[in-house]
């Protein structure tokens, strides 16, 4: 059985990227399943140091 199958009161959150045109800008998702909620974060580009930079700003 999967994990959320068998937890399925746990809250949990999903991360994406999409990419408008290679070597643009993409904006980084985040998703929290349970509420339903949705929001993206505009990043230069697609690299861990932006990733990384955008989340520690985010906290």
């Amino acid at each position: 059985m999967n994990f959320i199958e068998e937890n399925p009161n746990c809250c949990y959150s999903e991360m994406d990227t999409v990419i408008g045109r290679i070597g643009g800008k993409v904006i980084m998702t985040f998703q929290f399943v349970n509420v339903d909620f949705m929001f993206g974060i505009l990043m230069d580009n697609k690299s861990a140091a932006e990733g990384a930079e955008r989340i520690t700003q985010l906290k």
